[in-house]
């Protein structure tokens, strides 16, 4: 009987806290963006937020408000030009990180987006990671440093969709200080379990784009891998108190998931031996 009522109890509590909706205050701060794709904070509350076609920005944080937003790197009209940085199809300006040390012993930022630099002999264009260095005024970037240069980029369309699809680009710190790269397979059946290019990956570096020295990656596999066999992988996160690791992932039409990662970690994305496999919503 004891338990009966507990069961009851605890159904009567879960029935009275679903019917309470939590209320949200929604507040403006920025407005006429376009395909704005990443934010980050910084420490006193100043805004960078990334645009697909535009590039980085930022905006100050006044007293009860934000100044009007400076583009500091990217397209033309940048107060630092890029003129290798483009977009196509999902590809632009993605992830924006804030070093840890920032203000500390260092004023890095960090950007993923695709660019024209380092073309091989196909003429395949990558995506890149690059570190700049933010003035300390707030209002230039300098010291642009590409720490990863190969990066996979989808060039040519193909039947699963078109270029510049699934670059992953999320970019985040972690509390153990490495920077973490959330790559995409670019619909190349083959790239998630490859272990030797960076596509349908999670990465981990440190802000010179060097492997982290326990990536847990068997020998021939490029050590800047941390977890393999993803498909577009665009979300990490760190849980509070324990710093375990997780990634949300695109999957085929609804199968979207949230995984937990572990160093060597195969994600189970494998298409090439799926020839029935179909992604309607790319």
């Amino acid at each position: 009987q004891n338990l009966l009522a507990l069961i009851l109890a605890v159904v009567a509590t879960l029935t009275l806290a679903s019917a309470v909706e939590p209320s949200f205050k929604v507040t403006v701060v920025l407005d006429n963006l376009a395909s704005p794709w990443d934010v980050a904070i910084m420490p006193d509350g100043h805004v960078l937020y990334t645009e697909k076609c535009r590039g980085l920005s930022i905006s100050k944080k006044a007293a009860h408000t934000f100044e009007t937003p400076l583009r500091l790197f990217g397209a033309t009209g940048s107060v630092l030009e890029a003129p290798d940085f483009f977009c196509a199809g999902q590809s632009g300006m993605h992830g924006v990180a804030i070093d840890p040390e920032f203000g500390h012993s260092n004023h890095y930022i960090y950007v993923f987006f695709p660019s024209t630099m380092n073309r091989d002999t196909t003429g395949r264009r990558w995506n890149h990671l690059v570190r700049l260095t933010l003035s300390m005024d707030l209002v230039s970037v300098s010291q642009r440093v590409d720490i990863l240069q190969d990066i996979f980029f989808k060039d040519q369309a193909n039947g699963v969709g078109g270029n510049g699809a699934h670059s992953g680009g999320r970019i985040k710190f972690g509390p153990d200080g490495f920077l973490y790269v959330t790559t995409g397979d670019n619909h190349n059946a083959t790239l998630p379990q490859d272990m030797r290019a960076l596509g349908g990956k999670i990465l981990r570096v440190d802000r010179d784009g060097t492997a982290a020295p326990d990536n847990n990656m068997p020998s021939g596999a490029d050590p800047r891998i941390y977890v393999y066999g993803l498909r577009n992988s665009q979300g990490i996160a760190f849980r509070p108190g324990t710093g375990q690791i997780y990634a949300s992932e695109h999957g085929p039409a609804y199968d979207d998931e949230v995984t937990l990662l572990v160093a060597g970690g195969n994600g189970g994305w494998d298409p090439q031996n799926r020839p029935s496999l179909n992604c309607p919503s790319n």
